[in-house]
């Protein structure tokens, strides 16, 4: 299982080609990559990210640490008038209904906030890439759809032919 990790290497084709061979006969390979659609282009993460990638760590997540949690609570205003989209109008990631209280909530929005403008490389892809990938490694029972985080993949290795 590999969620939230391949779009931030610089191969991701590479790096699922290699993960894919650590797959032993019948066994299973699980995946998520963020996903290459318009909405992803006209995310707060496309403006910024050009400009935070490059900061130094420490100095970017001492800056979210300060900014989220003001926003937390408009963010969930948001949420509640305007739905999904709401949530998308700042620059923060904050999902309060996964999480079991509104400080956990306040936590995660911080580390989720820091992982979307923090990594080196940010490279999302599309269903048919991420699908041709399983293929290319000759994975059977592939199953691709939209989650949460972006495309959620999962195939199996075929059984080994004694």
């Amino acid at each position: 299982m590999c969620l939230g990790v391949i779009q931030h290497t610089p191969d991701p084709a590479h790096t699922f080609s290699c993960l894919a061979n650590c797959v032993r006969p019948g066994g299973e390979l699980a995946i998520d990559v963020y996903a290459a659609r318009l909405r992803s282009l006209l995310s707060w993460k496309c403006f910024l990210r050009p400009v935070t990638k490059r900061m130094d760590s420490r100095k970017l997540y001492k800056l979210i640490e300060r900014i989220t949690p003001a926003l937390v609570p408009v963010s969930e205003f948001l949420s509640r008038v305007l739905g999904r989209f709401g949530s998308r109008l700042l620059p923060i990631v904050h999902y309060p209904a996964l999480e079991p209280s509104p400080e956990v909530a306040r936590q995660r929005a911080v580390l989720d906030t820091f992982d979307m403008y923090s990594p080196a490389h940010d490279h999302p892809q599309s269903i048919a890439t991420v699908k041709g990938w399983f293929d290319a490694v000759g994975f059977i029972d592939v199953t691709v759809g939209y989650g949460p985080n972006g495309i959620v993949v999962r195939g199996r290795r075929p059984p080994a032919h004694p």
